[in-house]
């Protein structure tokens, strides 16, 4: 299924590329992509949903820790690096600067804490994990620690199924299953 999207994400681009190369920058700033869908999406929170159309419409706008590669072995997006202790229970990512929510805030390694602490239970596609987990701090805005009660071997890779979303948005205390910003691009 990933190669799939990652094969819509290109296609969509070089889509985009190829008009914007026709037709000027400051006409690319006026088109508008459209790509169908089979249904309308219930909410566009990737992270609490298995259905098709919010998983191809939220791929587009939120991004994970990782991504797996053809081979499936997790490569960097959001975080630049990770090192793993020796009995891989403790897990420190360094989180790429630079990067901007929809709203325009910058993500920090909070916001990664706060989402991996949300919503491992319940992402449909990781809450296994939730039973690993003992531990999950930023002790700065470029570093998240995440410590396991014991080894779990795919645990990067299963981070690959985890969009970063900002705590400023999500964290204000209403219940994020049923919060209005599932409905918008953050």
């Amino acid at each position: 299924m990933r190669v799939i999207f990652d094969a819509m994400k290109r296609a969509a681009l070089a889509g985009l590329l190829a008009v914007g190369s026709l037709m000027g920058t400051t006409a690319m700033a006026e088109t508008v992509f459209v790509h169908p869908v089979g249904n309308i999406p219930p909410h566009l929170n990737r992270l609490l949903t298995t259905d098709i159309a919010a998983s191809t419409v939220a791929e587009l706008m939120m991004e994970p820790l990782v991504v797996q590669d053809a081979d499936y072995v997790p490569q960097p997006l959001l975080a630049t690096a990770w090192e793993v202790n020796a009995d891989s229970t403790e897990f420190r990512f360094t989180i790429r600067q630079g990067v901007t929510f929809h709203n325009g805030e910058a993500m920090k390694a909070s916001d990664v804490a706060f989402t991996l602490r949300t919503y491992l239970p319940l992402a449909p596609q990781t809450s296994l994990l939730k039973d690993y987990i003992e531990e999950i701090t930023a002790p700065d805005d470029t570093t998240v620690v995440v410590r396991l009660n014991r080894p779990f071997a795919p645990f990067v890779a299963a981070l690959a199924g985890i969009p970063i979303v900002p705590e400023s948005v999500f964290g204000d205390g209403q219940d994020v299953l049923t919060h209005p910003a599932n409905m918008a691009p953050i």
